[in-house]
């Protein structure tokens, strides 16, 4: 699915990208991202996961 000279504009230009946008955009499959930021390989955030106190404490601790 290709998209349109303006539709890569406007996704380039956005602070973040979705997860589809960020695929059609870099023409790689949806398998192929998630094997990226599952590895770590490039930076990513979940917005809508909700992490427990103590992951935060643990985060908060290898911080310090």
């Amino acid at each position: 699915m290709g998209l349109t000279v303006r539709e890569n504009f406007l996704i380039a230009n956005k602070e973040a990208q979705t997860f589809e946008e960020t695929c059609d955009y870099a023409g790689i499959s949806r398998n192929y991202l998630y094997k990226l930021t599952a590895a770590g390989n490039i930076p990513h955030s979940k917005p809508n996961e909700r992490k427990s106190i103590g992951e935060i404490e643990a985060m908060a601790e290898s911080i310090r």
